[in-house]
């Protein structure tokens, strides 16, 4: 695991210092996103970690379905901050679009919203809710609508529905860890990508002071709920429908959909008006010819340049 980090590391170096060399840093717009949360505490042998987030990828909790990502751009304005608006992966065209000129070419009818004006210039975002899924197959669904999230059903039976570590470093220890932060800091800023963007923007992050803030204000905390007032589990494997005010309950611990009917009904209501646009899943059938050993250990694109294996290869 350490390997795979250090070579991606590496390879978004390359490509940084290449877009630089080549005089193009200066109008280029990088994104670094992940699709989904992490698959932690031995999920498919992995070890990743969502906390203090609940759950893992693969569920509607939101150690499942939010994501951290990172925007760097010369052509934005409002930098150096932490964006807390709801983004959706399908704004992305829409956004990007916008940002080089080109909002006019979006196509009609697409999911998407641009958020251009809020990343660029701190403008409150356009997207008021996000429908997370609805899968009939699992019989799992969730969408959110400002600070409501509504889930119903769950997968694997609910046996990733609780909150695994490891926690990482918490914002109050940063006070404790100037040394940590300060070799993180001039580690990221000597890094092939840290030279490059310091020749472009030379003042975007000032000290390793600048950044320890900003990392503060990235990492989600947690209040513990009072167990008199705040104590409503949610089981999900029991059939309840669960409702969690996301602003100020991130972690997902106080299922109040008893104390908002109201709130529940007018969510279902969005996810039946969801439906209606739903069209069946494409999943194709599992392809032995996909499998990386054929393709010196990687996952690639095989299907869009080669002809198919003899079937005497496969396993």
């Amino acid at each position: 695991m350490i390997a795979m980090v250090h070579k991606l590391d590496e390879s978004c170096g390359l490509i940084v210092k290449t877009l630089h060399d080549y005089g193009l840093l200066e109008n280029s717009i990088i994104v670094f996103t992940t699709d989904n949360g992490g698959p932690a505490a031995g999920f498919n042998n992995n070890a990743a970690s969502n906390w203090p987030l609940r759950s893992v990828k693969n569920t509607l909790w939101e150690g499942g379905v939010r994501g951290a990502g990172i925007i760097w751009s010369p052509l934005l304005s409002n930098t150096s901050r932490v964006f807390y608006d709801i983004i959706h992966i399908q704004d992305w065209l829409p956004t990007l679009l916008d940002a080089i000129g080109q909002g006019s070419k979006i196509p009609p009818g697409v999911d998407g919203i641009s958020q251009w004006d809020s990343l660029n210039m701190g403008q409150p975002s356009r997207r008021s809710e996000v429908l997370h899924n609805i899968d009939d197959k699992y019989g799992n669904l969730a969408i959110r609508v400002g600070d409501w999230k509504l889930l119903h059903g769950t997968t694997y039976n609910g046996k990733w529905d609780g909150w695994y570590g490891p926690s990482g470093v918490e914002a109050k220890e940063f006070v404790q860890m100037n040394t940590t932060i300060d070799t993180l800091f001039h580690s990221a800023m000597n890094s092939m990508a840290g030279i490059a963007f310091q020749e472009v923007l030379p003042n975007a992050v000032e000290n390793s002071h600048s950044m320890t803030e900003i990392l503060k204000e990235a990492i989600v905390i947690c209040r513990k709920p009072n167990i008199n007032t705040e104590s409503n589990p949610c089981n999900l494997t029991a059939g309840e429908s669960c409702l969690f005010n996301i602003k100020i309950d991130p972690c997902e611990r106080n299922n109040v959909a008893s104390d908002y009917p109201g709130i529940v009904k007018l969510l279902y209501k969005k996810l039946d008006k969801y439906r209606e646009g739903m069209v069946p899943p494409l999943n194709k059938p599992k392809d032995s010819r996909g499998q990386p050993k054929f393709w010196d250990y990687k996952w690639t694109n095989w299907m869009d340049y080669i002809e198919p294996l003899p079937s005497s290869t496969m396993c």
